[in-house]
């Protein structure tokens, strides 16, 4: 659920459910425009999610059937998806035990004469080996994809996320750092590549009106119910909303074949690209607050070895612990602790071996995902709240952290 999202935000929801005028390109131009000068980029390309900015992006690359890409084992299952999608074979690198990021001294030996790409992902918007792993792209004559989707407000050398790479892709969903509840941007400032993914883009469908009427509803909603004193009764009141069909979720996450209920990939609406804008203005006051809460637990819980000062977004603040489902009951009343961090690339409802993983062979992200939990820092959770229930739970969590 949306931690990000204002009163003001939930109004624009509000009349777009009763003006319409989903398709105005007008202010989904300057909603890109603006995004691209946030991160310093030539060009910004809006689409229904990021998983549909990356599947754009990696048919504008132009990677043929059975090329290999570099990724986490440690992320999203839509990045894979997206692979499979494309007829591409994903490869998966281990983990840094304390970033969380991929380990750029284990990627070498994992390109082959197929290898085309490595999708560098800033897991919870920690900043990746970005030296390591450009380094490693220009020796093997590699393309660099930035997974961005943690990392609006991270930067590198005073580089933001957004141009660390040929290509990046970010995610504007709910539970970023950034949200259009549902939403994805692709950043370049290489004009070629732009000029494709505009076509892709032009020739991609937006989602037909009754869809985004609950994509907006379901904003309205989050913005009323997701707090800390209301987090139990907006969980229960979504699960009823999800049965009887009254939001709207991509539910491409566990899939081996294109999702049914909506295009691939589909256009961002002129309604949420407003909301883009608003959340634009905001946007350093969301980046000082998680900051703020992420420093705080930084010194009670110490679990980076270091945290570079105005460098990392701190999209939310992980932990390691012997027993996480046991942490997430303490708090489930106040914070939700988990969601798709509770795993690594794969759903337990899959089999694996559809995108190209072999279980066992990423212990890291395999064991990080039986035992992370993760602190929110979103605008929507105050500081004193944290400090409260953290010191509630802090001998429990001292005595249980878990160092692989």
């Amino acid at each position: 659920m949306s931690g990000v999202n204002t009163i003001n935000e939930a109004w624009l929801a509000a009349r777009g459910l009763v003006a319409g005028g989903f398709t105005d390109e007008e202010a989904i131009r300057e909603f890109e425009k603006k995004f691209a000068e946030s991160v310093g980029t030539a060009e910004a390309i809006s689409f229904g999610a990021a998983r549909m900015g990356l599947y754009a992006v990696l048919e504008a690359l132009d990677f043929k059937p059975d090329d290999e890409i570099i990724l986490t084992g440690y992320t999203c299952e839509v990045v894979p998806n997206a692979l499979v999608f494309r007829g591409l074979k994903p490869v998966y690198v281990d983990i840094d035990a304390v970033t969380f990021n991929i380990d750029a001294a284990k990627i070498e030996a994992a390109i082959t004469r197929r290898t085309r790409a490595i999708i560098m992902q800033h897991t919870f918007g920690v900043c990746a080996d970005v030296g390591a792993i450009r380094e490693i792209a220009e020796k093997h004559g590699l393309r660099v994809i930035e997974d961005a989707a943690h990392s609006k407000g991270t930067s590198w050398q005073g580089v933001p996320s957004g141009a660390l790479g040929e290509v990046a892709v970010f995610s504007t969903d709910r539970s970023k750092m950034f949200s259009t509840l549902l939403g994805g941007m692709v950043t370049t400032s290489n004009r070629e590549l732009a000029r494709r993914l505009r076509k892709i883009q032009g020739n991609a469908l937006f989602l037909d009106d009754r869809t985004v009427r609950r994509i907006l509803f379901s904003l309205i909603f989050e913005v009323v119910f997701y707090s800390p004193q209301l987090l139990w009764l907006g969980l229960s009141v979504r699960t009823l909303g999800e049965k009887l069909g009254v939001f709207f979720y991509y539910y491409d996450l566990m899939l081996d074949a294109f999702p049914a209920n909506h295009p691939y990939p589909s256009r961002l609406s002129a309604v949420q690209a407003r909301i883009g804008l608003s959340q634009l203005q905001i946007f350093p006051e969301n980046l000082k607050h998680r900051r703020e809460i992420a420093a705080w637990l930084q010194s009670r819980a110490g679990w980076y070895h270091s945290m570079a000062p105005g460098e990392q977004s701190c999209m939310r603040y992980p932990i390691l612990v012997r027993d996480s489902q046991a942490l997430v009951q303490r708090m489930k009343k106040r914070f939700d602790l988990k969601g798709w961090c509770s795993i690594p690339y794969q759903s337990p409802a899959r089999n694996p071996e559809n995108t190209g993983y072999t279980p066992g062979s990423c212990p890291i992200a395999e064991k990080v995902s039986r035992h992370i939990v993760t602190f929110p820092t979103h605008p929507k959770v105050p500081l004193g709240v944290i400090q409260v229930e953290w010191m509630k739970h802090e001998k429990w969590i001292l005595e249980n952290l878990v160092r692989l």
